[in-house]
């Protein structure tokens, strides 16, 4: 089983959006981020690395979203590899983040904390713009 979380970077500037990304820790202690990198706009790519979060320095604000079972975990790195992107003007890596959400919970792999993904629904911010 992993634990799940949205880790959202405090430390950016007061008129930029704050960069969002998914936070994974198994049972072993493995720690991987899952993210969208790039500019609204432009373009993005996804990407995933391992991490100690403990030891991260950037102002940031985690919330446990909910648990995945150990037998569908080999499938999630394909699962968020798989969320589309988008180049248009005002999506970011908040979308991603939310969209990568509902892919788990479209599959039924996410056994969801109380509270906490009705917290990150309730900061999610979408900027102006169709997408």
């Amino acid at each position: 089983m992993a634990e799940l979380y949205v880790v959202i970077y405090l430390n950016c500037d007061p008129n930029d959006t704050p960069h969002w990304c998914l936070h994974s820790i198994d049972d072993d202690g493995d720690e991987l981020i899952y993210e969208a990198f790039g500019s609204s706009g432009t373009s993005f790519r996804y990407n995933t690395r391992p991490v100690v979060m403990a030891s991260s320095k950037s102002e940031k604000e985690q919330v446990k979203i909910g648990r995945i079972e150990a037998d569908v975990w080999p499938e999630i790195p394909n699962l968020f590899a798989g969320v589309p992107m988008s180049t248009q003007a005002g999506w970011n890596c908040q979308n991603w983040v939310m969209e990568a959400i509902s892919a788990l919970k479209g599959e039924g792999f996410l056994e969801e904390e109380e509270g906490g993904l009705a917290y990150v629904q309730g900061k999610y911010q979408k900027k102006k713009g169709t997408y």
